[in-house]
């Protein structure tokens, strides 16, 4: 099974004109020679690979960022998925994933309970 970090760098070579050997999770995306509007595509390429909606406001600066917001997110909906079927909304950081009516649970991170309440204020 391909890690978050190679599913990225499959992303970024397929997308951009990046060696694979540059992509460490140190590095940045700066660095990479990706400017504002590449990042953009490269949320939108990120967002087709893993189902995972990026938030374009405010992208993580590193692979290693990225790829920590990536699993976070992809653990949060696995275990929203477990508790009820339905599920499945899921904002850590800056990452979305699928959709749900569902409030926020205690056991739902802060920062996704926030952003969650404040999208249910946004709908009612």
């Amino acid at each position: 099974m391909a890690t978050t970090l190679d599913t990225i760098t499959e992303v970024l070579t397929q997308t951009f004109p990046i060696d694979a050997a540059d992509i460490t999770p140190e590095r940045t995306f700066e660095d990479l020679g990706l400017d504002s509007l590449a990042l953009l595509e490269m949320g939108l390429a990120v967002q087709e690979s893993t189902g995972i909606t990026l938030n374009d406001t405010e992208l993580p600066k590193t692979v290693g960022q990225l790829v920590t917001l990536l699993d976070a997110a992809r653990a949060h909906v696995e275990d929203a998925g477990a508790g009820h079927a339905g599920a499945g909304h899921a904002e850590v950081g800056h990452a979305e994933v699928g959709h749900s009516d569902t409030a926020p649970s205690a056991a739902t991170p802060p920062q996704a309970r926030t952003a969650a309440l404040s999208a249910a204020d946004t709908d009612a």
